[in-house]
């Protein structure tokens, strides 16, 4: 409860809210929940209790704003492993020779069809593919589709770059989605009105992938030379950018065509949904297999997770 409130706190009023602002968040709570209310003062010392007489102020709300901003400042003075470095690992052995996998590579550069020829060779140049990517830092997105075009405009090609990579991970997500999916929705049950009793599996699945910006709280991230708190509309947004049907979808993608890091599309309340990776979109029949992807591409592509939805 007190990383709720003080979540609350710093993204409405900054790392250093006001006493006052304390004190009235101390006091909606012990008139909220009577059992934590104190005997004695002004019931709410437990919670907050300000400082006077050269001492500082103390409580439950206090103590934890005091050490979410000593992370911070540790935070600015060294800077935490960004996600790349999770993701390096080992990459397999190739299938073919080094000369071959070349050869393929740029077979692919310049056909498209027969598809059964371009699944058999990304399959067999997956290895080359993620070096690479890997090799001499991380690389643009832009880059590594100009050079691996199959990557996205052939359907099913991340998911078996990232199946080849992390094969004991294929297929967690969906796996283990419906556990997740009522824990997500009864953690959320306030944030979201509509009934979701009635809905099919595959809505209820997407209902919660929704509500997971809302009950994720969002990590500080630096901007220029602050550290900052993303909203709960800029997680979200950074997740599922959701736009009416009817959508002109050319016209959206080529304004789209800069957003740096892949993210899922969603049009109305249809259930399908898209991948947009750097101007393409790729379809896919439900949300949660749009996600599945959405997160695989990352692995793939060996980039960094967006800040303000990371947590996501």
């Amino acid at each position: 409860m007190v990383r709720i409130l003080v979540s609350y706190l710093m993204e409405r009023f900054g790392e250093n809210p006001s006493s006052q602002v304390k004190a009235s968040l101390a006091a909606a709570v012990v008139n909220q929940f009577a059992s934590l209310r104190d005997c004695q003062g002004t019931g709410y010392d437990a919670w907050f209790t300000p400082g006077r007489f050269h001492r500082p102020a103390t409580g439950f709300l206090e103590e934890r704003l005091r050490n979410v901003r000593k992370r911070l400042r540790r935070g600015s003075r060294s800077s935490a492993p960004s996600p790349v470095s999770q993701h390096q690992h080992q990459v397999p052995q190739d299938t073919v020779t080094a000369e071959r996998a070349i050869e393929m590579a740029q077979w692919l550069q310049a056909n498209i069809w027969p598809q059964s020829q371009v699944k058999e060779f990304m399959r067999h140049t997956v290895s080359y593919r993620a070096r690479w990517i890997r090799a001499n830092g991380s690389k643009a997105i832009g880059d590594i589709i100009a050079e691996f075009p199959r990557l996205v405009d052939t359907p099913g090609m991340i998911s078996q770059d990232f199946a080849f990579l992390h094969p004991d991970n294929t297929n967690k997500l969906e796996q283990s989605w419906s556990l997740f999916a009522e824990k997500i929705i009864q953690m959320g049950q306030g944030e979201r009105e509509a009934n979701v009793e009635h809905l099919s599996a595959d809505r209820r699945y997407e209902v919660a992938l929704l509500l997971l910006p809302r009950v994720v709280p969002a990590i500080p991230c630096r901007v220029g030379r602050k550290m900052v708190r993303p909203t709960i509309l800029e997680s979200t947004n950074a997740f599922v950018d959701t736009q009416p049907i009817g959508t002109n979808m050319a016209d959206y993608l080529t304004r789209h065509q800069r957003v740096e890091h892949p993210y899922i599309l969603k049009l109305g309340d249809s259930a399908r949904a898209y991948v947009i990776i750097n101007g393409r979109a790729l379809e896919h029949g439900t949300m949660l297999a749009a996600v599945a992807e959405c997160f695989k591409s990352f692995y793939v592509f060996d980039i960094s997770y967006p800040s303000p939805c990371a947590q996501v």
